[in-house]
């Protein structure tokens, strides 16, 4: 009998580790804001009132029609916009387009003359074999 009493002590022990271990309750608990008091509130409105206020009035003091002209006159005075513009207008000569033409011409036709004269070198290398090997097989008829 002393051997099932412990064996119930134990499972009875087994039994309260098991309960202990599923509820880990640390006591946080939730945590609320408190609203902000009236006297800050109060005093955010008022700023904010203010502020509207002086951006009215600086808006009333300027004439929107007057800085739009400001803006126009200072671009059509703008020296680079002027010569930009001039450029612009004016026809490309026969001379610029010649030398357009000709920038275009050398890269373009650059990446084939380097082709062919790779090209090039290996014929000359594989001809200079084949003379070559006749030149020897000419000698060895002789003999």
């Amino acid at each position: 009998e002393e051997e099932p009493a412990k064996v119930e002590e134990v499972l009875k022990v087994v039994k309260a580790a098991k309960l202990i271990t599923k509820s880990k309750d640390k006591g946080k608990g939730i945590l609320i804001e408190e609203p902000k008091p009236l006297k800050d509130q109060a005093q955010i409105d008022i700023d904010e009132a203010f502020t509207r206020q002086m951006e009215a009035e600086v808006n009333a003091n300027i004439n929107w029609n007057d800085i739009i002209e400001q803006v126009k006159r200072c671009e059509k005075q703008n020296n680079e916009v002027m010569r930009y513009q001039a450029l612009k207008r004016k026809p490309m000569t026969e001379a610029q387009a010649r030398k357009n033409m000709m920038i275009y011409l050398k890269n373009m036709v650059g990446f084939r003359m380097n082709f062919f004269k790779a090209l090039e070198l290996m014929l000359l290398r594989t001809s200079r074999k084949t003379c070559k090997v006749i030149k020897n097989a000419g000698k060895e008829l002789l003999l």
